[in-house]
């Protein structure tokens, strides 16, 4: 294959393979959308697992994070949507006050990454942050945010893309800081639009000290919950797409 894969720390990919390696795109990191276990943990990238909403084995989350200290934590799939965590922000906060304690009692080394809202969402993450001050009385403490953020053809402009993603930093900013994750993010319905996102926004996305990493979504993106989807990164076989050569090599 020509050309080294480019290897960035903040480099990551969203993972609904099991079976794939995944190397040759020069991933440092990956997730899927579970807590996962240790057959994910001894991937050949850094695997964080996520923990989608309320309904939790809370003895396995205990077990995964006393088995693997330090590691990092995604909390929520997008909650701001009905089929997938669809939780209220006055309900993720009564969640992220049972959740939080349980982790961190675990491994005090662990790193909570909060939000996963769709298209930038300040407004439910602010909800969120207000609903947990009214139950609770102080702001919920978290090592960081993440974000998803998908474009149409006719929606992506690249100078508008950059400024919208601008716009977190400044929500983060005025919360009081932490980490900024892109946990997804291209086009689900051209190519050639995922394309020229990739190809514009890798590299700005890698050069800005405010993103702490970013995922592209996903190593194949046509699954079941995700019918007709673009944006696959491997074929079927485990070859890659075009949109997998292209990432290889980026930032």
């Amino acid at each position: 294959m020509p050309g080294q894969p480019h290897r960035s720390p903040k480099k990551g990919v969203s993972v609904v393979g099991t079976g794939d390696d995944l190397s040759s795109l020069g991933i440092a990191w990956g997730y899927n959308w579970y807590v996962g276990g240790d057959a994910w943990f001894s991937k050949s990238f850094e695997y964080v697992p996520m923990v989608t909403g309320p309904n939790v084995d809370s003895d396995w989350i205990t077990l995964v994070a006393r088995s693997h200290p330090g590691s990092y934590w995604l909390v929520w799939n997008e909650p701001d949507n009905a089929t997938q965590s669809d939780l209220t922000p006055a309900a993720a906060a009564q969640h992220y006050r049972a959740l939080r304690p349980l982790i961190k009692a675990a491994d005090p080394t662990a790193k909570l990454i909060v939000g996963g809202v769709m298209d930038l969402n300040v407004s439910w993450l602010q909800g969120f942050v207000d609903s947990y001050r009214t139950q609770y009385g102080v702001n919920p403490v978290v090592e960081g945010w993440h974000v998803h953020f998908y474009r149409q053809s006719w929606q992506y402009n690249p100078v508008t893309w950059q400024d919208q993603v601008r716009g977190i930093s400044r929500w983060v900013d005025y919360i009081g800081g932490g980490e900024i994750w892109l946990t997804e993010f291209g086009s689900l319905w051209d190519d050639a639009t995922a394309m020229s996102i990739m190809v514009d926004q890798v590299a700005w996305l890698d050069a800005q000290p405010w993103i702490a990493r970013y995922a592209w979504f996903a190593d194949h993106a046509d699954v079941p919950a995700c019918l007709g989807c673009k944006g696959s990164l491997l074929n079927s076989d485990g070859s890659l797409t075009s949109l997998g050569q292209a990432y290889r090599l980026l930032p």
